[in-house]
């Protein structure tokens, strides 16, 4: 039997370079080994034809306007937003109208989009596999001009436009095909030492592990380790670097076709880099160590050399270098600084009669200062120290707190609400808390977490119908089924109806984080 370490290695090689999808694994390598993206190429990223696949599409999102609901869809529960959406329609189709004037510019199929304010004091903005791009409060309280908006906005649409959700889709699908292999291997040697044998006059499965089957097992589960750490580490985060390259790059040719000043660019990733704090890599030392072998070994795709860095690894402690590097890669490819100077000398080479061109503070700040958007702000910097209060035990300070968040035009926002509720809560109030709970004014713009305390108070009153109510509008706001499949099931038994919930149960064995409870529920409810 072939060396479990060759098997592993060519097999990994394979998937690297021979599937169609995983086109672009070159520039990513390039990208992680010192080559910078705009220098691969002349003119204008935007006038690339390599661009021109991305640029005919046909799926879900093709189409112009905007997105309605996540309903209908299946969302992965680890995709599903985590915030509340803030209800600000001025700020939210202002924001939507400059995604409009930049998607004018693509020159392909146009994408349907939809922004969302979320009450996140974070500074980034982020784009998801469905079209939706949310963006921060904390964006919008630090930004000074609608240019910087603007780059913020054609930076998550380039994700959007380039299709890079479905890149990492084939990332990780690769991943699970390595994880296969090691399970087949491990499997057949299973097999090869597992005899039929007669005892006690009946045939038996008698499992005597060889000491080479041993080693193979072990190999293949510490390749298996190793390649997909490797493949996190390297390959994946490689290819998220470039995919920032990638975004920032279209993002400027996007935005300076609809007029908007590239300086802006540098504007928020000196913020950015503000947000995200000046830190030292926990790897320097080891880095500049290992720097120049692995670099070779990725450089010109050679697995067995990668295998030798790697085996080098377990000595110094694989476990913990293996994540360490992980680390180390996402926080490089994240760095603002290194963004910054990619994006000034593309701008200078493409964009220099541009670059003088200064940010336009005007228009913002006049919609930012008008009455009832400075109200928004002000309700939810109140209720995020009123919720930082309350964390911390002072509770007098968080009721005076909440109570000037409770003042304002979104009083009755769910995420204004849930602060009161857990304040409520807090002070053993549960009449009042329950209050909050039924002044909620739009439960859709409501996050998984307050979706929870309302269903669990509506279980701890006995409340099962209402249970229900409140499971089916999640089920529909999330696109996702998984959430809350466990109260779904309990709530259908206390009504009565049997056999949904053991569908329920049934259905709830395919999601791994809960299977275990469903399993359990699924047993007593049968054996009733």
């Amino acid at each position: 039997m072939k060396s479990v370490h060759k098997i592993l290695l060519i097999s990994g090689a394979l998937l690297l370079s021979g599937c169609k999808t995983l086109d672009g694994a070159g520039r990513a390598i390039g990208n992680l080994t010192g080559s910078k993206l705009h220098n691969q190429f002349d003119g204008t990223y935007i006038a690339q034809s390599e661009l021109k696949q991305y640029k005919e599409r046909e799926d879900q999102l093709s189409g112009s306007g905007a997105l309605l609901s996540y309903s209908g869809l299946n969302i992965p529960e680890q995709q599903v937003r985590k915030s509340h959406i803030v209800e600000a329609p001025e700020l939210t189709d202002y924001m939507q109208n400059i995604v409009t004037s930049l998607m004018a510019n693509w020159g392909g199929t146009s994408v349907k989009t939809k922004v969302q304010i979320i009450n996140s004091q974070n500074f980034a903005p982020y784009a998801d596999t469905y079209g939706t791009i949310s963006v921060p409060l904390g964006t919008l309280e630090n930004v000074e001009s609608e240019d910087e908006i603007a780059l913020l906005l054609a930076h998550e649409l380039s994700h959007i436009l380039l299709r890079h959700h479905e890149r990492n889709d084939v990332m990780n699908a690769q991943k699970d095909k390595v994880t296969m292999l090691a399970k087949s291997v491990i499997l057949a040697n299973m097999v090869k030492d597992t005899k039929l044998v007669k005892s006690s006059g009946d045939y038996k499965l008698q499992y005597n592990a060889s000491k080479q089957g041993q080693s193979n097992i072990s190999k293949a589960a510490l390749y298996n380790y190793l390649i997909n750490g490797f493949s996190d580490s390297v390959w994946n985060t490689a290819w998220q670097r470039s995919q920032e390259d990638e975004a920032d790059l279209l993002a400027m040719d996007l935005a300076t076709a609809a007029g908007y000043a590239p300086r802006a660019s540098s504007h928020n990733l000196q913020r950015l880099n503000d947000f995200q704090g000046k830190q030292d890599s926990i790897l320097s030392k080891f880095w500049d160590q290992k720097t120049t072998a692995l670099k070779t070994s990725v450089q010109e795709l050679d697995l067995s050399g990668v295998s030798q860095q790697l085996d080098s690894f377990i000595n110094e402690g694989m476990g913990t270098l293996v994540s360490a590097t992980t680390d180390y890669f996402q926080r490089s490819h994240m760095s603002p600084d290194r963004r910054d100077v990619n994006i000034r000398e593309y701008v200078l080479r493409e964009y220099q009669p541009q670059s003088r061109q200064r940010v336009n503070k005007k228009t913002w700040q006049q919609l930012r200062d008008k009455k009832q958007n400075q109200d928004i702000f002000r309700g939810y910097r109140y209720a995020f120290a009123a919720s930082s209060a309350i964390s911390s035990g002072n509770l007098d300070e968080a009721e005076k707190l909440a109570l000037q968040a409770t003042s304002t035009s979104v009083r009755n926002q769910p995420g204004i609400r849930e602060v009161m509720y857990d304040l409520r809560m807090a002070q053993n109030q549960s009449n009042k808390a329950k209050q909050n709970l039924a002044l909620v004014n739009n439960w859709t713009h409501a996050s998984p977490d307050f979706f929870e305390k309302k269903v669990d108070f509506e279980m701890q009153q006995h409340n099962y119908q209402q249970v229900l109510q409140f499971i089916e509008l999640a089920e529909s706001t999330f696109g996702n089924k998984s959430m809350f499949i466990v109260q779904k099931s309990v709530a259908l038994a206390n009504l009565q109806h049997i056999d949904q919930a053991i569908s329920a149960l049934k259905e709830c064995q395919s999601y791994e984080a809960e299977k275990p409870t469903c399993e359990i529920l699924l047993k007593q409810l049968e054996q009733s």
